[in-house]
């Protein structure tokens, strides 16, 4: 093994590793993405990749485009999903132990300041979203992007609501993975109209 004089690995690229490792004045705001708590993005993500891979001709390999941009916009949105939780329960937030010190709640960041950072991911991610856009079946990528929107704003809310805020969390994965199976059969199954 690789070990130093005091147990531990010299280098980790761990998640948390590559957001202590950021400029001082971006930490917070890769915190309050949760890009050092990776999991969400990997939950959101695998399904999408397991869709397009079904997706993909016998014998072929998946896309990497689509992989990637996949991969990108699950980054984003789960890091809009994170923060748009953290707008809504800044006053809860501060009051749990867990959640104290989360950018919002400990005023590392502003309402405002996170408005703006929630703005700049949801522009990325309509980006990435308008990538998909082959010219064709635009309306049809739009609305399936504005649907995933409308869980995505919501999901944080339903905790206030219901026992059973995960069953959102879990509309939205699998509407998304539905979505690119859909797309995918789409763009490469139907001949040109």
């Amino acid at each position: 093994t690789c070990l130093s004089q005091n147990g531990r690995r010299p280098f980790s690229l761990s998640a948390a590793t590559i957001v202590n490792s950021a400029p001082v004045h971006v930490q917070p705001y890769l915190r309050l993405m949760r890009l050092d708590k990776p999991i969400g993005t990997w939950l959101l993500y695998l399904p999408c990749t397991w869709s397009i891979a079904l997706a993909a001709n016998p014998g072929c390999f998946p896309d990497l485009g689509m992989l990637t941009l996949f991969g990108t916009g699950a980054l984003l949105m789960r890091g809009a999903g994170c923060t748009i939780n953290d707008m809504w329960d800044k006053d809860f937030d501060k009051k749990v132990s867990r959640t104290a010190s989360r950018p919002i709640a400990s005023g590392e960041i502003s309402q405002m300041q996170a408005l703006v950072f929630l703005g700049g991911q949801l522009s990325l991610a309509l980006g990435v979203l308008l990538c998909l856009n082959y010219y064709r079946y635009s309306e049809s990528i739009l609305s399936l992007g504005a649907a995933s929107l409308s869980l995505v704003i919501t999901y944080p809310l339903m905790e206030r609501f219901t026992y059973w805020p995960q069953f959102v969390l879990g509309m939205c994965c699998a509407k998304l993975s539905c979505s690119v199976l859909c797309l995918k059969l789409i763009f490469y199954r139907l001949p040109e109209l």
